[in-house]
């Protein structure tokens, strides 16, 4: 279970990398499209780009999943079995990032005048900073369930270790009490 959940994060949070891509190239194209020199041409075939990777983005978003499960393009909490037991503390919980074009406020910006652009810079600076927490939280859960993992991994190697001591232990009493009874047999 603890390695489906690493996985799912993973996946999720692969998304989430192409999708701060798309921002910064949303970005850049708002940053030459601000610029008032140029011409009304131009600027639309930045702008016919910029709207492409914006559907871009959604499309990410919509398409992202794990066994069958939609990871980015909806806000939701999924706990991720990790201990033997039905409790709190067996269980992490894994919050699923949205991630769509929408959620993160750019669904509709545009850059085809100069002051549009200007607006979107700084309505994609909010979005990269949103797209940055969202991959930090889910760095986040990751390294607290490769964490019960490791704990997983040395509670089971140390319990194998344990019954192999008793095993040891007993075939050594049981290996002296027959040669004491061959002994006794013999006399």
């Amino acid at each position: 279970n603890t390695n489906d959940g690493i996985s799912m994060v993973q996946t999720a949070e692969s998304s989430l990398a192409e999708i701060g891509g798309a921002l910064s190239r949303m970005r850049e194209l708002a940053v030459q499209s601000s610029s008032e020199v140029l011409q009304a041409t131009e600027r639309a075939y930045l702008n016919t780009e910029f709207v492409a990777v914006r559907a871009e983005i959604t499309r990410i978003a919509d398409v992202t999943e794990f066994n069958g499960l939609k990871l980015s393009n909806a806000a939701a909490t999924i706990g991720v079995q990790v201990g033997i037991r039905n409790s709190t503390d067996d269980r992490v919980s894994v919050v699923l990032q949205d991630a769509d074009a929408t959620a993160l406020g750019v669904n509709a910006t545009a850059i085809n005048s100069a002051a549009t652009a200007q607006a979107a810079i700084t309505t994609l600076d909010t979005a990269i900073d949103s797209n940055n927490s969202s991959r930090a939280a889910y760095g986040s859960v990751q390294n607290t369930l490769t964490s019960a993992l490791h704990n997983l991994e040395s509670y089971s190697e140390n319990l194998v270790a344990a019954e192999s001591r008793i095993r040891v232990v007993d075939f050594a009493s049981e290996t002296a009490d027959m040669t004491r009874n061959s002994i006794f047999q013999q006399a």
